[in-house]
């Protein structure tokens, strides 16, 4: 099971080096890269095969609207009270 993970997300880092490489040479040395969503991306792409054994566009797009809504309801401040020993 282990194995087959890594084998995922090598991969998959390798395609996403890839498409950094290509951006790259396209744009003459530099380029412009987000990260972020690139990144959210290859975790999507990697939750995707992991979970289903496949990954598609469908999946994908969900699972980063899922992770979108995580990451801002991480952000969000909770206020907790009325609870002894909280404050």
């Amino acid at each position: 099971m282990m194995q087959n993970l890594v084998h995922i997300m090598l991969n998959s880092a390798k395609k996403l080096i890839n498409t950094w490489e290509t951006e790259i040479e396209k744009q003459s040395g530099t380029a412009n890269i987000k990260g972020d969503e690139d990144l959210q991306s290859f975790a999507s792409i990697v939750s995707s095969e992991t979970l289903f054994g496949h990954s598609n566009s469908k999946v994908i797009n969900e699972l980063q609207s899922r992770f979108k809504r995580l990451e801002r309801a991480m952000k969000t401040p909770i206020l907790v009270g009325g609870i002894p020993g909280l404050w």
